[in-house]
C-alpha cells in the first residue's frame, strides 16, 4: 500500500503523529503565506492586523457551536474532510488572485484548521493510553512544530524565488497526500454514551469557566498564542520591513528550531516536575523575555534575538496547557469542553491583532513587549494561587 515500508509497523498513534506532521506542514501556510499574501497586495501592518482579527472572530462564532458537530460524527471522518477541503481551497487560490476571494479562503481555511484540531485532539486523546498521554501529547507538538519550521524554512526559500500562486500550488499538494496517507490509518472509535447533545453555546460556556482548573487552562491557551500572533504577525512584518521576506521564514524557523527537541524529550521533565510547576516556572521565564525585550528596544536586532529565546518558555507551555486540560476534564465532556479550550487559542490571536494594531497606531513598536509582560504577570498570579 502507498506510503508503507515492508516490515516497518507502526501502532495508531504513530501513524496519526506522521499524518499530524503532513497536514501541519500545510496549515503553516495559513498564517505565514496568509499574512505575506496580504502584505504583497498592498496593506499596512495595521490593516492586515485588523482584517486577521475580524477572520479570527467569524471562527469564534463557528467555534462556539461546534460541540454538538463532535458528538454527533465520527471525528476521524471530520479531520479527513478538513485535509481534502483544505486540498481544494489551496488550488482554487492558485487559479484565482482576488483579494476578496483570499479573505473568503482565510475565514473558510481557518474554520477548517479549527475543526481539523478539535477532531483530531479528541481523537488523539482517547487512543493514547492514559500513562502515555503526557508524552503523546509532547511528542505530537514536537513532531508538528518540526513540520513547521521545515515548511516556514522552505516557504521562505521559495517566495523568495516564486511567485506567491506557485506556493499555494505545492500546499495544495501536500494536502493532497496528507489525504492519501491519512485515508490508510485504520481508526476503531468507540460511541460515547451521552444522555444529550451539548447544543446550548451559552450552558457549555457557563459550565467550563466556573471550573477554576478549566479557566487555568483557557488562559493558558490565550497568552500563549497572544505571544504566537504578536510573533508571527507583527514581529514577521517588521522583519520583512527591515530585512526581507527570506529573513522573515528564517525567523519563524529560529523560534520553532528548539520547541522541536524540548518537546520531544518532554517526558523527561513531567516525570520530575509536576504539570502546574512546570507551567509556573515557563511563565515566569517568559515574562523576563519580554521585559528585557522592553529594555533593549532601542535596537530592534536585540528584540529579534531575545523574542527568538521564548521558544525556551514556550516548548513547555505549549504541549502542557493541552496536558492540564485534559487532566481535568473527563473523556465524556472532552466534546463539550475542549472546543471551548481552543477558542482561548483564537480569542488570544484575535485579542493580540485587535490590541496590538490599536496600539501601533499610537505609540512605537517597542511598548508591545511591555504589553504582554503585565499580561503574563497575570497569568503568573493566578497560577501561584493554585501552587
Amino acid at each position: 500500500m502507498l506510503f508503507q515500508i515492508k516490515n516497518l509497523k507502526l501502532n495508531t498513534i504513530q501513524q496519526l503523529l506522521i499524518s499530524s506532521f503532513l497536514v501541519s506542514f500545510g496549515i503553516v501556510a495559513l498564517g505565514i503565506v496568509g499574512t505575506l499574501y496580504l502584505s504583497h497586495l498592498g496593506f499596512s501592518s495595521s490593516t492586515i492586523g485588523y482584517i486577521l482579527a475580524a477572520v479570527i472572530f467569524i471562527n469564534i462564532i463557528f467555534n462556539l457551536f461546534i460541540s454538538s458537530v463532535l458528538e454527533r460524527f465520527n471525528e476521524y471522518k471530520l479531520y479527513l474532510f478538513q485535509i481534502i477541503s483544505l486540498c481544494i481551497l489551496y488550488l482554487l487560490v492558485f487559479f484565482i488572485e482576488n483579494v476578496y476571494f483570499f479573505i473568503l479562503v482565510l475565514i473558510a481555511g481557518l474554520i477548517l484548521v479549527n475543526l481539523g484540531d478539535n477532531a483530531f485532539g479528541i481523537v488523539f486523546r482517547d487512543l493514547s493510553k492514559e500513562e502515555e498521554f503526557d508524552n503523546n501529547e509532547s511528542l505530537l507538538y514536537g513532531i508538528s512544530n518540526i513540520s513547521w519550521f521545515l515548511g516556514s524554512m522552505l516557504i521562505g526559500f521559495f517566495l523568495d524565488i516564486f511567485e506567491f500562486k506557485y506556493v499555494f500550488l505545492l500546499l495544495s499538494l501536500i494536502f493532497f497526500f496528507s489525504l492519501v496517507y491519512s485515508l490508510q490509518i485504520k481508526i476503531k472509535l468507540k460511541r460515547k454514551k451521552r444522555k444529550k447533545i451539548d447544543s446550548n453555546p451559552m450552558l457549555n460556556i457557563k459550565d467550563f469557566f466556573k471550573n477554576n482548573k478549566l479557566f487555568n487552562s483557557y488562559l493558558f491557551n490565550f497568552t500563549c498564542y497572544f505571544h504566537y500572533s504578536f510573533l508571527f504577525v507583527f514581529v514577521l512584518l517588521e522583519i520583512e520591513k527591515n530585512f526581507g521576506i527570506l529573513y522573515g521564514g528564517l525567523f519563524i524557523s529560529a523560534i520553532l528550531f528548539p520547541l522541536m527537541f524540548i518537546q520531544i524529550n518532554m517526558n523527561y521533565f513531567i516525570k520530575k516536575i509536576k504539570v502546574i510547576k512546570l507551567l509556573y516556572f515557563s511563565f515566569i521565564l517568559l515574562a523576563m523575555l519580554y521585559l528585557l525585550a522592553f529594555i533593549v528596544s532601542f535596537n530592534f536586532l536585540f528584540i529579534v534575538v531575545i523574542l527568538i529565546l521564548t521558544a525556551l518558555p514556550i516548548a513547555f507551555i505549549e504541549p502542557l496547557k493541552e496536558v492540564y486540560f485534559f487532566k481535568h476534564t473527563t473523556q465524556i465532556e472532552e466534546e463539550k469542553f475542549y472546543p471551548l479550550f481552543l477558542t482561548g487559542k483564537d480569542i488570544g490571536s484575535l485579542f493580540s491583532k485587535l490590541i496590538i494594531s490599536s496600539t501601533l497606531l499610537f505609540i512605537p513598536f517597542k511598548f508591545i513587549s511591555l504589553i504582554i509582560f503585565l499580561l503574563i504577570l497575570f497569568v503568573i498570579f493566578k497560577i501561584h494561587k493554585d501552587l
